[in-house]
């Protein structure tokens, strides 16, 4: 090491790409050796130069507990027989000789401390840190350890589920896209300048050789590395301290404190404070703590007596030992391999004893296995050959990202019947209890007939309070009520009610108490308004009956009072129980629609009426003529929810001067004027994308694609392969002839791209062009289209055909060649496809998981991303193009292959797929493509490591065995099942803000803070994968400072110990609320805010999936099921106990009507908007009061109306502000936003719904659905509405069954064309064709473009009306009393002609039909011109009128022509061709293709309307020469 003096020079490097090699030990490794790993770092130096960085001296490690003697003498015997025990094990799997120099696997075994993570401790516990050589063993090791094939024993093992270059970047504060800084490195070679001239070096030289193509190529030990110095040992949970160290106010994340200090920067750089402004939560200080669980007394009672348990028990908490000053911890064992010259740590002498002091074992440890030594090794053969150990690391492994927790559903609540005393009987019967009786009255009218005009008065009073919606009528109740059961005796009108909010008794006498005097509405201030035949009440309310009508006596008379203003009628409406505002229900128009009788679904009995005017009220029935009329009478007024009650005098109608007055106006000679538009083919209705019903949907593209500067340069690649076949190029048969290419330098905007065409032969291609662009311009990212089976795949199938590896010749340094490659789950996910140095990104891919989409084909993903259309071309028309003899045909294919070439920079650049992925990789802390193609669960570790590493924390690694042991789940989230109806009422919707990451941080959960159960489990104090054993007296001590779970399980207050997983989600949200705040001071900087958004949607991203980190159940990497559990159960105690306050608090008149998780809705019945809103916010804030901060109830939005269907499943009008005027149609669950289904199922029942929503009339949702289904019958809808596109993952069905429709029209494909089989997971689209009777479904299946091609097939009208558009239709209208199956059953069909099915008897009938007539052009046998019935095209009332015949004949010969010409020219402008030349474009994801198919099959048409008119002009050139 003494020639490697370093001198100077600091280096700092962007880490872009991060990979491993193994390589021969050199000076800078410090080993011995055969083979040692070297990281390779590649990026950006801070001057621009592309640098490849070599870090050594950094090794793959895991931890063991060590249980042994401590001291020295123990530890190191034991460490050395593990190493040369490990070595030759796996030398052993390996089919290797265990006594060969080349054998060594270990590097070294070295004595350390931690505080282990899972489960509270509060002591340094000794472990053994295992450094293996080869970062592909680890798995292995690891295995051998765990089922005891080492020493005997089964070892317990931490941390080895975190892979190499992820563990480097914890160690040393680094993460993807950040810079490594670096002093005193070592260059490789030489640079030369651009006339071969060879330049000083900037550093000292390296005695290692170049082996990169980067132009800096440099070396550095891991001592080296300045970013480790930014770290500091946190030294908090080695001793139990009460209240814990104050903890720092800075973020102990480096990625998340660099995001507050780039803001800082920017507020100083603008002259603002550098303080972020950050909003204040002014309710925190006030916050309740959420009131206890359900069953927390009794496990506090449990506590207790555990604690008067252990009291008898000795006290075994430990306190500092003599061994711990002696030994690093495992943050500090980082430098345990570093030369002495640059270790910090230093060992704390505690005592004098040589045996007991093991600050040499440190040293000792460090030593490696002399070659031939076999003493001291412990290695059960026979594990070995039971089973193979796993070979490769988990880099690739296809881990979920967890399990979704199962939902069960909840029971209703049923109300309880209460006491018989408390319930007014339906004969009338009272309570004398408070009865009072009212004087005579002089000035009411005559007793024998005044009710009715006291009725009236009544309802005079109470009209201003009724809202507009109530001018429509009064219409029959479609209101779902309980059918009544045999033998019971209750009616089915009764009505439960709470004790209302009692009210002053006004100064005056109360006029509707005046109006109505024989009806029973209490006393002075008592609550009025209907009261049902049976009526449920507390038991302190008075229920008072009906007064007699009293008579003038002794000439004493009472002056009135004044009546109430309009405003306190308004206002005091809720002190009354009456409804603010009366919503129309569901009723028909027509009254041919209703049906005659009532229907019942689901329990309930539907009443549906129809017809306008006083046809939807209820009979009359007058019971006034006798003296005392029952109580029922004004029941049947007042007690319909649909109704004010009673007649009204209706409006005068308009005179016979208005009317004409009215027919002069503007509006009435619109009206006059406005033709009615002729019936479309499409199935007419918007869709969520498309509000309109546009034909192609609109895209909200932004004006400018400007962006900051990308940090990596983008080369993507498209090539062309002759195929005279007709079927895809394949790799061995078919030679390259052109390479399309497009580069984008890393700091060039969007819109300067180059642009490049490359004519080569397969084998000059293979040999020198490709790689020789491919080093010239150097890219950082290489992308195409489908780089597994095209582009880069084939030119890399291309090459080892050939004998070349084209991965070698792109690379930027040597290839890694590794067993620990996953072909199969790289196909199914990212690409096999790999170059070192180099991100490989597969575009379709990666749109998949940034757009949710239909289908995912190239044009389709251009056209919704860029909002451009792009034509396709099959391969017979690209061959044929190739091969013409005219240069138009080779432009033309040039242009076409360019095109995607730079398109495909353009979709990434407009996704913004690189800018968020360098975001999310600072943010994560993890490498650039890991963010890619690594899950949640990677991404929660990397950001819990950084934290958990200065603190000396060890996370336990349990194998899969030891997850599967864990106990099952015992805690469920509320999802309650709605109560599925159509709300006409406001609809609120409240949600908890981040609920399970705001339980962990109020309850302190965490896996470091947990002292697990308070009554065991089976006698175990199980947690997770592990049994805590914690120490008698523990409890005692810590009694005042436990936190208990819902599910029995304790955990620390913050005071004690804030959790690790607390404090990780406090950064992340405090941090995701400073940038969101950040970004609205910047609007203006698109590149910023775009910076800014991907930054907070990381933060987002992180804390949402935390929770599923740790109930991960079957891939789970380090779960606990109890703390899982625990979170679970606190949120469902917690929104349990929001419904309850919402059920509790009456003047609120709200219902729960469904909750999910973590958020209700709650029905607001008679209620208006402006009412639902303020009311929803009153909720929320009592909510969060009583809930411990951060926890927060929020307003969400108001759906009104809305109907809900079934759990996760529900549509409404969205409202997110009072003062919106046009709602927002929002849809979760339901077909209008899935994608298994056709969009004509999208586009029917959103319409549908908007039609319900917006007139209630059931009539106008007939007729739309007949106007449908009709030209459905009639093969006049459009073909594209009609397509599924599922997805297909062939290899994975079962033989035993026909395969779904989609997987068959995909094998047939493969059959005709074994290059043209689906990707794994690409989504196939199809339709289903008319065929036999009988026949089955996968039978009829068939590919959009072979069904094109084939103009005599039929789309399968009867499936599509019955099993795909009608369902969706009869769950939503099942709700309002509809039956949709019997619309169509009802509706008028033209009968068609089938063949008749082989009978038993006989042989088969038979019916030929010619296919091939003129009866195919026509829609029905109607006269072309008046639409009478004709057989031959016109009637004969026409054929006498030729003149106005031939008119309309060559009107429509006219439209059909220019119907084609303008989808010509449409196809023209996009495919760059003339008018004169044939289109050839086979997109099926342009409506426009539809078009010029319908408008061709149009031609035949036209020549028999030409044919009809010269026989026209013929017959009357013969009439007229006859005369």
């Amino acid at each position: 090491m003494d020639t490697l003096s370093p001198s100077f020079g600091n280096l700092r490097v962007q880490i872009n790409q991060i990979d491993y090699t193994l390589a021969p030990p050199g000076p800078l490794d410090h080993s011995t050796l055969p083979m040692v790993p070297v990281l390779r770092i590649y990026g950006p130096s801070e001057n621009g130069k592309k640098t490849c960085v070599h870090i050594h001296q950094v090794y793959p490690y895991f931890f063991v507990e060590y249980s042994g003697v401590l001291k020295a003498n123990h530890v190191k015997n034991y460490a050395t027989k593990l190493r040369r025990s490990l070595n030759h094990a796996v030398a052993l799997s390996l089919r290797k000789e265990p006594a060969s120099s080349k054998s060594r696997y270990i590097r070294s075994v070295v004595l350390v401390k931690g505080v282990p993570f899972y489960g509270f401790h509060s002591s340094y516990s000794p472990f053994l840190k295992v450094l293996v050589a080869d970062p592909a063993l680890v798995s292995r090791v690891v295995a051998m350890m765990q089922n005891g094939t080492v020493m005997g024993t089964r070892f317990c093992i931490y941390e080895s589920h975190l892979n190499y270059t992820l563990q480097f970047l914890s160690d040393f504060g680094l993460y993807g896209c950040g810079w490594l800084e670096l002093n005193n490195v070592f260059q490789r070679g030489q640079e030369e300048n651009t006339e071969g001239i060879q330049q000083e070096p900037l550093f000292p030289l390296s005695p290692h050789f170049r082996q990169s193509r980067m132009t800096l190529e440099v070396d550095a030990a891991a001592h080296q590395i300045l970013n480790r110095r930014g770290l500091s040992a946190r030294e908090w949970h080695h001793k139990l301290e009460i209240p814990s160290p104050p903890l720092p106010s800075d973020p102990l994340v480096l990625s998340v404190r660099e995001l507050w200090e780039d803001e800082r920067a920017r507020r100083r750089s603008r002259g603002l404070n550098p303080s972020p402004e950050i909003p204040v939560d002014l309710s925190e200080s006030s916050r309740g703590s959420g009131g206890s669980w359900v069953a927390e007394a009794r496990y506090w009672d449990e506590i207790g007596r555990r604690i008067e348990q252990e009291r008898t028990m000795a006290h075994d908490i430990e306190d500092a030992q003599s061994w711990e000053g002696a030994v690093m911890t495992t943050f500090e064992s980082i430098e345990a391999l570093w030369e002495e010259e640059y270790k910090t740590w230093k060992p704390r002498k505690v005592g004098h004893d040589s045996e007991t002091d093991v600050t040499a074992t440190v040293d000792s440890l460090l030593g490696e296995d002399s070659v031939g030594d076999d003493l001291n090794i412990d290695v059960d053969v026979s594990f070995l050959s039971m089973e193979e150990p796993p070979t490769d690391d988990t880099e690739n492994e296809d881990e979920d990202e967890y399990l979704d927790r199962p939902e069960y559903n909840q029971p209703e609540d049923e109300f309880d019947d209460g006491d018989a005393d408390d319930a007014v009987s339906q004969n009338g019967a009272r309570s004398s209890e408070g009865e009072e009786e009212i004087s005579d009255n002089p000035f009411l009218d005559d007793p024998s007939g005044s009710d009715v005009g006291n009725i009236l008065r009544f309802k005079n009073l109470t009209k201003r309070a009724i809202s507009e919606d109530s001018d429509h009528g009064n219409r029959g109740s479609p209101t779902p009520t309980k059918r009544p059961k045999l033998g019971k005796t209750k009616p089915s009108g009764d009505t439960v009610i709470g004790e209302p909010s009692r009210i002053p008794s006004p100064s005056f006498e109360d006029p509707v108490r005046r109006a109505l005097p024989n009806h029973s509405l209490g006393p002075p201030g008592a609550p009025i308004g209907p009261v049902p035949a049976t009526v449920k009440v507390a038991k302190s309310q008075t229920i008072w009956s009906r007064a007699k009508i009293l008579t003038p006596s002794n000439h004493t008379y009472l002056y009135s009072n004044p009546p109430p203003t309009t405003s306190h009628l308004l206002f005091t409406l809720e002190d009354f129980g009456l409804k603010s505002r009366i919503y129309r229900a569901p009723y028909y128009s027509n009254e041919k629609d209703a049906p005659p009788r009532p229907r019942e679904y689901a329990g309930l009995v539907y009443n549906l009426k129809g017809g306008e005017g006083i046809a939807l009220l209820d009979d009359w029935v007058s019971e006034f003529g006798s003296q005392e009329p029952s109580n029922d009478t004004f029941h049947t007024f007042l007690q319909d929810d649909l109704s004010v009650g009673g007649w009204e005098y209706a409006g005068v109608p308009p005179s016979v001067r208005e009317v004409r007055t009215w027919l002069r106006s503007f509006e009435g000679q619109l009206i006059q004027q406005l033709p009615k538009l002729p019936s479309r083919t499409q199935i007419q209705g918007p869709t969520q994308v498309n509000k309109y019903g546009l034909k192609a949907s609109p895209m909200e593209i932004e004006g400018s694609v400007s962006r900051g500067k990308q940090d990596m340069s983008i080369l993507s690649l498209e090539v062309f392969a002759p195929s005279n076949t007709g079927r895809l190029p394949h790799a061995e048969e078919n030679e390259l002839v052109a390479l399309f290419y497009t580069f984008q330098m890393a700091e060039d905007e969007a819109e300067h791209l180059i642009h490049r065409v490359a004519c080569v032969n397969s084998a000059q291609m293979n040999a020198a062009t490709l790689p020789g662009i491919v080093i010239d311009l150097d890219p950082d990212i290489i992308t195409g289209w489908d780089v597994q089976n095209s582009s880069w795949g084939y030119l890399a199938a291309r090459a080892r055909s050939f004998g070349l590896e084209l991965e070698e010749l792109l690379a930027r340094a040597p290839p890694r060649y590794s067993s620990n490659n996953n072909i199969q789950w790289d196909a199914r996910h990212t690409t096999t496809f790999k170059v070192a140095g180099r991100h490989v990104f597969n575009l379709w891919r990666i749109m998949r998981s940034e757009q949710t989409l239909n289908i995912y084909t190239f044009e389709n993903v251009a056209f919704h991303v860029l909002g451009r259309r792009v034509p396709k071309y099959g391969p017979l028309i690209l061959n044929k193009w190739y091969q013409s003899k005219f240069p138009a045909g080779a432009a033309t294919l040039a242009r076409y292959f360019a095109r995607r070439a730079s398109l495909n920079v353009e979709i990434l650049n407009r996704s913004e797929v690189v800018t968020k992925t360098a975001e999310f990789a600072r943010v994560f802390g993890v490498d650039f493509y890991s963010v890619i193609s690594r899950g949640s669960q990677f991404k929660v570790e990397s950001f819990m490591f950084r934290m958990a590493k200065p603190e000396s924390f060890v996370l336990i690694s349990p194998s899969k065995s030891d997850v599967g042991k864990q106990n099952a789940a015992e805690c469920l989230p509320l999802i309650m099942e709605p109560q599925s109806a159509l709300y006409t009422s406001p609809l609120v919707v409240l949600d908890f803000q981040s609920l399970y990451p705001s339980l962990m941080i109020s309850q302190n959960m965490c896996y470091s803070t947990c002292l697990g159960r308070v009554m065991d489990f089976q006698g175990r104090n199980k947690f997770g994968v592990v049994d805590l054993d914690r120490p008698s007296g523990l409890l005692e001590k810590l009694k005042d400072h436990i936190n208990v779970a819902p599910n029995g399980i304790m955990f620390l207050k913050p005071n004690v110990r804030k959790g690790l997983l607390p404090r990780m989600l406090t950064e992340l949200l405090d941090t995701r609320v400073m940038v969101k705040q950040a970004m609205k001071g910047y609007k203006h900087d698109k590149g910023l805010t775009r910076v800014l958004n991907a930054r907070q949607l990381g933060l987002k991203y992180i804390a949402n999936v935390t929770y599923g980190y740790t109930s991960a159940s079957f891939s789970g990497r380090m779960p606990a099921v109890e703390m899982a559990d625990s979170i679970v159960q606190s949120g469902r105690e917690t929104l349990e106990k929001a419904i309850a306050l919402v059920h509790e608090t009456k003047r609120w008149g709200a219902e729960v009507v469904y909750g999910d998780t973590d958020s209700m809705f709650i029905y607001m019945q008679g209620k208006t908007r402006e009412q639902a809103f303020r009311i929803g916010h009153e909720i929320a804030d009592a909510v969060t009061a009583l809930n411990p901060a951060p926890v927060k109830l929020k307003f969400e939005k108001v759906y009104h109306p809305c109907v809900l269907m079934a759990k996760k499943r529900y549509v409404g009008f969205k409202y997110e502000n009072v003062d919106d005027k046009e709602p927002v149609f929002e849809a979760k669950g339901i077909e209008t936003v899935r994608r298994d289904g056709i969009v004509a199922q999208q586009k029917m029942t959103e319409n549908c719904l908007k039609i319900l929503f917006r007139t209630q009339d059931l009539s106008k949702v007939k007729e739309y659905c007949y106007d449908s289904w009709t030209k459905i019958l009639e093969n006049r809808a459009p073909v594209q509405d009609f397509i599924f596109a599922k997805e297909v993952k062939m290899g994975t069905y079962s033989d035993k069954g026909p395969p779904p429709p989609g997987v068959a029209v995909a094998a047939k494909r493969t059959l005709l064309d074994p290059g043209d089989e689906p990707q794994y997971g690409e989504r196939v689209p199809y339709v289903i064709a008319q065929g036999e009777p009988g026949s089955k479904l996968v039978d009829r299946a068939t590919d959009p473009l072979e069904f094109l091609r084939n103009p005599h097939t039929q789309l399968d009208a009867m499936y599509y009306i019955s099993r795909v558009l009608i369902p969706p239709l009869e769950r939503i209208f099942n709700l309002v009393g509809a039956d949709v199956p019997q619309w169509y059953n009802e509706m008028p069909k033209a009968r068609q002609i089938e063949v008749a099915s082989p009978s038993k008897r006989g042989r088969p009938q038979v019916i030929e039909l010619d296919q091939y007539n003129m009866n195919e052009h026509f829609d029905r046998s109607e006269c072309l011109i008046c639409g009478c019935p004709a057989l031959q095209g016109l009637c004969t009332q026409c054929r006498r009128q030729p003149q106005s015949t031939l008119a309309g004949l060559s009107n429509r010969i006219r439209s059909n022509e220019q119907r084609l010409t303008n989808t010509r020219k449409v196809c023209a402008s996009c495919t760059g061709t003339t008018l004169d030349d044939a289109v050839h474009c086979q997109s099926l994801d342009c409506s426009w293709l539809y078009a010029r198919h319908r408008a061709q099959a149009k031609i035949s048409f036209l020549g028999i309307l030409q044919d009809l008119v010269q026989e026209l002009v013929d017959e009357n050139i013969l009439a007229s020469k006859k005369e």
